[in-house]
């Protein structure tokens, strides 16, 4: 029997400085300069949001990634790209690419103002290609505007109480919908596949002041009313606002986002051929854990297998019963020193690296001689 560790390098992306696929080359540097006797799969995972793209187009080789000019949240115009997959029938849609939190600096984040107008864009692009699946992984948006954006890019209309065109964007427009008119929207959609993919259970932005909250659910209600005038053809079953919109427009469904990328990347395939999972990210926060999904995801499926996991994550404010309570073996934390955030994020790919020396000699040590 072999006394080599086999390693499933599965991390997904520290936000803000490294993305998953150079996050699993770190992973397994690290653990080559330890000394340990391992074999590596590597296998970049996200939770559909920032770095998802990048994560599914890693496993899917023969697929194309197309770049298109697109608005973002606050209409300016900015390079996106988007993934075909399966002989050009499946459309990969990071929306984060066109309106992503990080598209904006802090000093411009405003939900009253962002919009998802980009996120249409990419779709009918990708439309024009000829995909006829599509997989809008949603997570990380800059928005509130319960995709009023990105249905006026495809074609949507919207008018307030005075019957007159709204052309204004952004969460605060919802307020002002009294009447949709989606008669615009390509007939094509009629034979597409939908999928909007994410783990967020909160489709408020994190941080919004409570007020502001029951504003934009209020604002939301009315603007949901007028879309369910606007297609009785269509199944007003709900499946969240995340979703709600695009699934009374276009049919959409609501999937996990880490779980979709795990059944594209192949994990189940993986997870069965590994003795350890060594996963990280971060930042790591409560809501990380009770309200999104995608780190919950994972460690069931490894769980599920008899396969420890083992995190390396950036930084979290998670009590370690509560990562443990949810099936998490161990956590190492990246950052090995005293430092500012901003230098940590700058340095991330050797702190990453580091973690996985330190794992790759615990590891040594355990196999040297059993300790527990």
């Amino acid at each position: 029997m072999s006394d080599r560790l086999r390693i499933l390098i599965a991390p997904g992306v520290y936000k803000g400085s490294l993305g998953a696929p150079a996050a699993a080359a770190a992973i397994e540097r690290g653990l080559e300069r330890s000394g340990l006797a391992f074999d590596a799969a590597l296998l970049p995972v996200a939770d559909g949001g920032t770095g998802t793209l990048d994560a599914i187009m890693a496993a899917y080789p023969n697929g194309t990634r197309q770049t298109v000019v697109v608005r973002d949240p606050l209409g300016r115009p900015v390079r996106a790209d988007y993934g075909l997959i399966d002989n050009g029938q499946t459309a990969i849609i990071e929306a984060a690419q066109a309106c992503g939190v990080d598209r904006l600096a802090l000093t411009e984040r405003n939900p009253a103002k962002a919009s998802s107008y980009g996120v249409g864009q990419l779709l009918k692009h990708a439309l024009d290609a000829g995909a006829t699946q599509f997989v809008v992984m949603a997570g990380d948006l800059a928005t509130v505007d319960a995709y009023m954006g990105c249905l006026m890019a495809l074609g949507g209309q919207f008018f307030d109480t005075d019957g007159r065109r709204i052309v204004q964007q952004g969460g605060s427009a919802l307020a002002k919908v009294t009447n949709a008119d989606l008669t615009g929207l390509d007939p094509r959609w009629r034979d597409c596949q939908v999928k909007v993919a994410t783990d967020v259970t909160n489709w408020l932005q994190t941080g919004m002041r409570s007020a502001d909250v029951i504003d934009y659910e209020v604002s939301s209600t009315q603007y949901i009313e007028a879309l369910a005038q606007a297609t009785p053809t269509q199944s007003t079953q709900a499946y969240g606002r995340v979703a709600h919109p695009l699934q009374m427009c276009l049919g959409a469904t609501l999937t996990s986002g880490m779980g979709t990328v795990l059944n594209r990347v192949g994990f189940e395939q993986h997870v069965t051929e590994a003795d350890l999972i060594v996963t990280g990210g971060g930042p790591l926060h409560m809501d990380t854990v009770t309200n999104h999904a995608g780190l919950v995801n994972l460690i069931e499926r490894a769980n599920a297998r008899g396969v420890p996991v083992v995190a390396l994550f950036d930084e979290w404010t998670v009590d370690n019963t509560v990562l443990h309570i949810n099936g998490l073996d161990a956590l190492i934390p990246v950052v090995d020193g005293v430092m500012p955030s901003e230098i940590a994020r700058l340095d991330m790919e050797k702190l990453v690296a580091r973690a996985a020396l330190r794992l790759g000699y615990l590891l040594k040590l355990k196999l040297k001689r059993p300790l527990l």
